[in-house]
């Protein structure tokens, strides 16, 4: 059953300026896991713009937002067929785990502009 939805739309050029002002932009963001996955696809900044919406939509479906959880306690990562999926560390973890919710869905699209993620925490009905 659904319990929560979270959704997250991010200009591509904000993140791009980001990194520009700042090199450890992505250290910060992401945990070395993320980054090389990242690397493995390019380093492309869309790319990199859906970890970041990814992260926020994931914190939304939490309820806390960024700032409670921290950015690497959200993990987003690819699996052998290249569909993300959501791993959850520390407080992030212990969240999702007071609020019985099992699994977190996620989407993530991007325009040449704009990248979005969609996503659903789902708990188990018995």
């Amino acid at each position: 059953m659904i319990l929560s939805t979270g959704v997250d739309l991010v200009e591509i050029a904000r993140i791009k300026q980001a990194i520009a002002r700042n090199n450890r932009f992505t250290e910060r963001i992401m945990t070395a896991t993320e980054r090389q996955q990242c690397e493995e696809r390019g380093n492309r900044t869309e790319t990199i713009a859906g970890i970041f919406s990814a992260k926020e939509a994931v914190a939304k479906v939490l309820g806390t937002g960024i700032g409670k959880v921290s950015w690497r306690e959200i993990l987003i990562l690819k699996n052998m067929a290249g569909a993300p999926y959501v791993e959850l560390e520390g407080k992030a973890k212990e969240m999702a785990t007071q609020k019985s919710i099992k699994r977190i869905h996620i989407s993530i699209t991007h325009t040449r502009d704009l990248a979005m993620a969609f996503a659903i925490g789902e708990v188990d009905v018995s």
